[in-house]
């Protein structure tokens, strides 16, 4: 009896150490389970989805502000040898005399001798540019387009000996603005922190759907951004008041328009139509990752429009929807290409595009072929120290005939500023014209197209 007594005794107190440990176990899994729903609540909520598929997709406009380049002082001299031709029209022709002056404009566009010259000179704040065009050796047009002190004018060469001024012209102050590339980069970025700032949980829909991803349909969470007249008019408005209450924001675009300070969007209280634009996007996995983007216009509960995004391991998928047809594209890039191919609705492949950007140079190739009718472009830019060589084509055929047929060869120099010297003391003002001076202005034009057409035979100006 005194053994099972002493036992009794012992077995006591391990049953409170137990429970000791035990009460913080289910503690700490109560503060974990808390601390996972807590977690996965962050990581499902519609806003931050949306910001971050919205921090995603603007990547790449961070790469276009770090490309841009101050402008600067320059001078370009560019010959230009322009090609057209048309199968089609030379047949029409042969059977038909009235289209003979067809085919003699897109010779004599051929035998074009055109020169461009470009001058900007940014300190002094002019911009001069050149335009000569000969014909079998005689000069059909010149034309010169001169901006300085924030004024602009022209000169036609055979029309009055002075320059015409047409008003005031604010490039320099526009390229000025244009190149405070930290006040774009701050602009952007404020921009985009007020829209997400300003993102309300009434503005969401989250739902459970079935979606192709990768050519599977799969379960995902689709939160889509509603933007209805209410919506957007709210957004618009309060996005607007963040950029009027930040200062330098305001600073920036009160220089674009002096009175931005004072602007409103009035906010749409109720809509007559169901009209909305909504932007979706797919997540699959636990943390919400974003998979698929997709922008969609509806009127009266009909969706009329549809662009879709989907990130797939080594490519993208973009497709396009209107009126019931189905555009796809896949995007693949390799190094320094980008490879496009399209297709239809039943995945026909109807077209491909490559573009190549090496440094400097850059080449683009386009072609398109579908039920016997087919577009081709290319378009090669080598630049080889100050020198630019482009050569460019576009070609529209059906049936392996050519509709249209056009090919430019340019040659650009690129040199120092030349000074701008051109003398707009006696220019006239444009709106002081006289009826008999437009009609010589008129006949000028005129002259340059009878000219192209091989004559007044066969056409009606």
């Amino acid at each position: 009896m005194e053994e099972e007594k002493e036992v009794k005794q012992t077995s006591k107190p391990k049953k409170r150490k137990r429970k000791k440990i035990i009460a913080p176990i289910f503690l700490l899994a109560a503060v974990i389970a808390i601390g996972i729903g807590i977690l996965f609540n962050y990581l499902g909520n519609p806003k931050r989805i949306m910001a971050e598929a919205v921090d995603k997709l603007s990547n790449g406009v961070d790469e276009l502000f770090q490309g841009q380049e101050e402008q600067n002082s320059y001078t370009t001299n560019s010959d230009v040898n322009l090609s057209v031709e048309s199968d089609y029209i030379s047949y029409l022709a042969s059977v038909d005399p009235t289209y003979q002056p067809f085919v003699d404009l897109f010779n004599n566009i051929s035998k074009l001798d055109t020169n461009v010259t470009v001058t900007q000179d940014v300190e002094q704040e002019k911009l001069l540019a050149e335009i000569s065009t000969n014909l079998n050796g005689e000069n059909l047009l010149d034309f010169r387009y001169l901006i300085q002190e924030n004024q602009a004018y022209y000169f036609i060469r055979n029309f009055l000996s002075t320059y015409i001024q047409m008003g005031d012209n604010d490039y320099f102050a526009s390229l000025e603005k244009n190149g405070a590339l930290e006040d774009q980069q701050y602009l952007y970025d404020f921009m985009m922190d007020s829209f997400k700032r300003n993102l309300k949980d009434s503005y969401f829909k989250k739902e459970k759907v079935t979606t192709e991803l990768e050519g599977k349909n799969q379960e995902t969470t689709k939160v889509t951004l509603i933007l209805d007249d209410h919506n957007a008019s709210e957004l618009a408005s309060n996005i607007l008041q963040d950029l009027q209450a930040d200062k330098r924001s305001s600073e920036i675009l009160s220089a674009y328009d002096p009175e931005f300070s004072d602007q409103s969007i009035e906010v749409v209280e109720n809509t007559d139509t169901e009209e909305a634009l909504m932007l979706s996007v797919y997540t699959t996995s636990w943390n919400y990752t974003a998979r698929k983007y997709e922008l969609s216009y509806s009127y009266d509960g009909t969706e009329s429009f549809q662009l879709s995004y989907e990130e797939q391991e080594n490519r993208g998928v973009l497709q396009i929807t209107m009126d019931d047809q189905v555009i796809t594209a896949t995007i693949e890039e390799k190094d320094n290409k980008t490879v496009i191919t399209y297709y239809d609705q039943n995945d026909n492949q109807i077209g491909t595009m490559e573009i190549t950007k090496d440094g400097e140079n850059f080449d683009l190739s386009y072609q398109y072929d579908s039920d016997g009718a087919g577009i081709l472009l290319e378009l090669h830019s080598k630049t080889n120290n100050t020198t630019t060589n482009t050569t460019f084509q576009f070609l529209i055929s059906a049936e392996d005939i050519s509709i249209l047929d056009i090919q430019a060869d340019v040659t650009t120099e690129k040199t120092e500023a030349k000074e701008i010297t051109e003398d707009v003391s006696n220019a006239v003002r444009e709106d002081s014209i006289t009826e008999e001076q437009q009609e010589q202005l008129q006949q000028i034009f005129t002259n340059f197209l009878l000219a192209l057409f091989g004559g007044q035979d066969g056409i009606n100006l």
